[in-house]
């Protein structure tokens, strides 16, 4: 913490094993002079779809984002990313920002083009321009013939 109580510097050392995670449930975002924060959490931190025939869809998982905070939370970016992560499909209704007190809901397909393992991160960024706070969850599943 600064002299001033205006920002905490910190180094952190992820473990990037997939569905590893040292977080909290809860993510708590202060920015620099103000008294403005952000409280929220995102739910459940990992999707196993388990075993889906190739070339159709599974039934959607839903992650959840709850805003506890005392502002709208601002929700700049939802994204699937990885090098398999065309074989999942999502959908969202959360908004550019979620309302206090309020949640939105992100929904994720499993949708294999071939069999094996797959996975990848759902990654929500909720300020792409400054230190921003992602969280990132797992999805993954094993398509079948």
């Amino acid at each position: 913490m600064s002299g001033d109580g205006r920002y905490v510097a910190f180094w952190s050392e992820a473990n990037l094993t997939r569905g590893a995670s040292t977080y909290g449930s809860k993510v708590y975002l202060h920015e620099n002079g103000g008294t403005d924060h952000w409280v929220f959490t995102v739910r459940p931190h990992e999707h196993a779809f388990g075993a889906q025939a190739v070339r159709t869809a599974s039934a959607p998982r839903q992650f959840i984002v709850t805003n506890d905070s005392t502002q709208p939370l601002p929700i700049r970016t939802l994204e699937l990313r990885g090098p398999q992560k065309q074989q999942f499909a999502m959908t969202s209704n959360c908004p550019s920002a979620l309302p206090i007190g309020d949640r939105c809901t992100i929904d994720v397909r499993f949708m294999p083009t071939t069999p094996g393992e797959k996975w990848a991160s759902l990654k929500v960024i909720f300020d792409p321009d400054g230190p921003h706070p992602v969280r990132t969850e797992w999805v993954s599943g094993t398509g079948v013939r």
